[in-house]
């Protein structure tokens, strides 16, 4: 009984979807930039059906390509509905986040971002050099009304 216990227990934490501290660190870094662009984040996956399709046992995970859970909570239904449903929707969130930063660092998404956060900065770079020159000319204005 200890060995088929172990055995869905690996099966269960195979596809589990995590996101490693150098990526979160990336993705951070991604999302201000997708801010300032106004590019989209990614959704490859729907967190809310994944979690929803967790009902019936695994299916989540299947839509989310993890067979290992998948197997795990169709052994384990219906108490897997307890963690499967929660673990499906963030593993969906997860696997967002990673197709996103793929995307954007390395696929057909990396062009755009670099063009469009260039554009960003231009635009950025000319409202603060209008701020610089209004505010030597209110400068200069205040000399002038001081001198009269």
């Amino acid at each position: 009984m200890k060995k088929v216990i172990a055995v869905l227990l690996c099966f269960g934490l195979l596809g589990c979807a995590s996101f490693s501290g150098y990526e979160k660190i990336q993705y951070s870094k991604l999302q201000l930039k997708l801010q300032k662009t106004e590019l989209p984040e990614l959704e490859e996956k729907k967190p809310f059906l994944a979690g929803a399709l967790n009902l019936l046992p695994g299916f989540g995970n299947a839509y989310l390509g993890q067979w290992g859970p998948f197997v795990g909570n169709l052994l384990l239904w219906p108490w897997s509905v307890l963690w499967g449903i929660p673990q499906a929707t963030m593993d969906a969130e997860i696997i967002n986040k990673k197709e996103t930063l793929l995307h954007y660092t390395h696929g057909l998404g990396r062009d755009e971002l670099d063009k469009k956060y260039l554009e960003w900065e231009i635009k950025h770079k000319q409202i603060e050099l209008e701020k610089s020159e209004l505010r030597e000319k209110v400068k200069n204005l205040d000399k002038r009304l001081e001198s009269n």
